[in-house]
């Protein structure tokens, strides 16, 4: 149907996704492209100096990511955990910008929230596979399936934009966040009024923790386009991060009222109004996150603990039991259980909820000294005094740890070695608030 092109095209995905990417690789064939699929078209035989050779050969390079292909996908961490992916990307990314174009395509979903970036330079064809095959193909010098007639409208400086917007997004994909900034940056001086140039930059500042600089960028976004929702949310991370939990109430109030279900702007004014002991009202933001999104454990986890702080007991059990039946090994969650069974004068149970928080997360000394204490408790001081050991042993200055080794020490008839770990205490806590005051 449509005159093969001659730009060669490098198409490379996790292992994983080679099943889905061959559909990707068909459509692009049928669509007049010449591609090169590296988990078809390449032999094993010196796999690395045939992917070097095809993609210097190229002008194209299409990324095809999901959540096999980036690593922990979810709170903004990314990076390419496929070998082959990460190597073809790293020989990409030396290519001149001028000659080589490179291109994200979305397979699936990634559950990225709000904090993605986002354009028409990305592909999402896990929306509408034919269309978007339609327009990578356009833009690339093939055809569409679709419409015959159809033809590459983008004038020549937003297709110089949008590779090096493309460029910017794999780096960004890929973990490599100074770079990508880089990259924006550059993408700034060139064009300072896209909305989706200012959004993006200011995620990647967000992930480098230049809150400030973040802040800025989603202003001038905002600016641009006040309807979108995810510029306003992600003002608000930055402001939560440089401790201004009024300012980012309002920009989540702002998120909320243009995307009433945005779940995670919910979630996030929540916590701001906890830090704010607005603590009734951050469980009404709790209450509205777990009904849009009943499985997210976070929003079940600190209603816990507000309706512990409430002496709402009953309740804060209920709480932290969705949390623990959404994820097993949620240890801050069997952890604050353990803490409201023991207010309760529960011991036993208390201490099996210590004893999942520490199989969950071994390292946390706070499990294992409430896990003490609840032994105390129940007069079960040997074990409690293993209990403490295991707390100071992971951080050696708790004082508590070590004034309550001194009472179990005690309980046992073994009052030499209670006083000197009474004396621990001590020296450590007057040297702790000697530090204080100087400060």
């Amino acid at each position: 149907m449509f005159k093969h092109n001659k730009n060669q095209i490098f198409l490379c995905c996790a292992e994983k996704d080679i099943e889905k990417v061959n559909s990707v690789h068909d459509g692009m064939k049928a669509r007049g492209l010449n591609v090169c699929f590296d988990r078809e078209d390449i032999t094993p035989k010196k796999w690395e100096s045939q992917i070097e050779n095809t993609i210097n050969k190229s002008r194209y390079f299409v990324a095809c990511l999901s959540k096999h292909a980036l690593q922990n996908p979810i709170g903004k961490k990314h990076g390419f955990q496929d070998y082959e992916l990460n190597k073809a990307y790293s020989i990409a990314q030396e290519r001149s910008d001028e000659k080589f174009t490179m291109i994200p395509l979305m397979i699936e979903d990634c559950d990225l929230g709000n904090n993605f970036i986002s354009g028409s330079y990305q592909y999402n064809i896990f929306n509408e596979f034919e269309n978007e095959l339609d327009r990578l193909a356009l833009n690339m010098g093939g055809g569409s399936l679709s419409d015959p007639n159809a033809k590459d409208e983008r004038a020549e400086d937003k297709k110089i934009i949008e590779g090096l917007m493309g460029k910017a997004a794999v780096t960004y994909y890929a973990g490599e966040y100074q770079k990508a900034i880089v990259l924006f940056e550059d993408i700034t001086a060139i064009d300072s009024g896209s909305y989706e140039v200012c959004y993006n930059k200011g995620v990647i500042l967000e992930i480098l923790d230049r809150h400030e600089e973040a802040v800025s960028s989603f202003d001038h976004a905002i600016n641009i386009n006040p309807d979108d929702h995810r510029a306003l949310y992600n003002k608000g991370v930055s402001l939560q991060s440089l401790d201004r939990p009024a300012d980012a109430i309002d920009a989540f109030n702002q998120a909320i009222k243009i995307n009433p279900d945005d779940y995670e702007s919910w979630y996030c004014k929540g916590n701001s109004l906890d830090s704010l002991d607005s603590l009734v009202d951050a469980l009404g933001a709790y209450d509205k996150v777990t009904t849009l999104k009943p499985d997210h454990e976070e929003a079940w986890n600190n209603k816990g603990i507000i309706f512990g702080s409430l002496n709402r007991f009953d309740e804060a059990l209920a709480a932290l039991d969705q949390a623990v039946k959404i994820n097993p090994n949620d240890h801050e969650a069997w952890y604050n259980k353990g803490v409201v069974l023991g207010t309760l004068n529960r011991h036993e149970e208390a201490i099996e909820a210590f004893n999942q928080a520490i199989k969950s997360k071994p390292d946390v000394h706070e499990a294992w000294y409430q896990k003490g204490i609840a032994l105390i408790k129940l007069n079960y001081h040997e074990k409690a005094l293993g209990a403490f050991d295991q707390a100071t042993s992971l951080k050696p200055d708790d004082y508590k740890s070590w004034y309550s080794i001194g009472v179990s020490l005690d309980n046992l008839g073994r009052p030499k070695e209670a006083i000197k770990a009474y004396d621990k205490s001590t020296k450590i806590k007057f040297s702790n608030n000697t530090e204080k005051s100087s400060d």
